[in-house]
Order: C-alpha cells, then sequence, then structure tokens
C-alpha cells in the first residue's frame, strides 16, 4: 500500500509528498482509477453487527487484497463515539461513520475462538496521533481499535486488487 500512496502523491499533484495528498480526491480524479487498480467498496451498514463488518475485512485480506478505511483523524482505541458537532468550536467532534482520513488495515485480531474483536490499522502518515490504551509505541503509525469502535466511526471500507 505505501508504493499506491506515493504514485498517488505524485500523480495528484506532482508533490510526491503526504501533505501534498490530504483531503483525498481531486474533484473529478479517483486515485484508484487514475493509478489503474480495481476497487469495491463495502459500506458499513451492509453489515448488521461489528463482528460482521470484520469478517468482511477478514476475508478480502485473506484473498490478498488491500483494504483500506476511513474514519476520524486521529482514530484511536479511546476514540469517543459522538454524532453531535459542536457549533461553538473549530474542531469536528463527529466521529459518526467518518471518513476524514483514510487508514490500511494491517490485520483483524481475534479472540480464542477465532472471533474477530478488533483491527490494527496503519496510519500512512506513520503517526498514531496521541498515546491510546494497549500502544506501546504511539509514534509507529501502527493503532488497534476494537470493533465495536471501527464500526460506529468508519463509513465502511474498500477493498483494493493491485
Amino acid at each position: 500500500m505505501p508504493v499506491v500512496e506515493k504514485a498517488w502523491a505524485f500523480f495528484h499533484n506532482e508533490v510526491g509528498t503526504y501533505a501534498s495528498i490530504e483531503g483525498g480526491n481531486s474533484p473529478g480524479i479517483n486515485c484508484f482509477d487514475a493509478l489503474g487498480v480495481s476497487t469495491v467498496h463495502h459500506d458499513v451498514t451492509d453489515y448488521a453487527t461489528a463482528t460482521a463488518f470484520l469478517k468482511g475485512i477478514q476475508n478480502d485480506l485473506a484473498a490478498g487484497k488491500t483494504v483500506v478505511l476511513g474514519g476520524p483523524g486521529p482514530l484511536l482505541s479511546n476514540t469517543i463515539k459522538n454524532n453531535v458537532n459542536d457549533p461553538n468550536t473549530s474542531t469536528d467532534e463527529n466521529t459518526y461513520h467518518r471518513g476524514a482520513h483514510s487508514y490500511m488495515v494491517d490485520h483483524v485480531n481475534t479472540d480464542a475462538n477465532g472471533n474477530p474483536v478488533s483491527v490494527t490499522l496503519r496510519n500512512p502518515w506513520a503517526v498514531d496521533g496521541g498515546v491510546s490504551p494497549g500502544d506501546p509505541d504511539p509514534s509507529d503509525g501502527y493503532v488497534t481499535i476494537p470493533a465495536n469502535l471501527l464500526f460506529y466511526c468508519s463509513g465502511g471500507f474498500g477493498s483494493i486488487t493491485v
């Protein structure tokens, strides 16, 4: 996935930095189409439960696909579930089905019975955004998000075939 990100950074505006692609696609340009990769979007509302959502992610990873998803930036294990934005602040506090930042799914974590319970995400900017419980290195770009929080915060995931 980092190679795809770098290619998009150069294609997008010929600068080649992560900062240059902040905010995602330009109007009329889809990065996946521009880079010639196939992608399928899976909306979170297509799944009845957080477990089913994670199983969908797990199945696509097992099939060899790259999986990306959106969420609030930063998305941490202690992100507060909130579907209200305070108009008196300049910060967007709403975390419900947000896609403000993209993450790569590294892997799905399971319990002793094989049930998916969380996902480990990689922030392409290689920062976690802050210290969160259970994160041994808050500056490595990897963060583990519980299933129910991801189900609440993400709008869905994209499966990419390169």
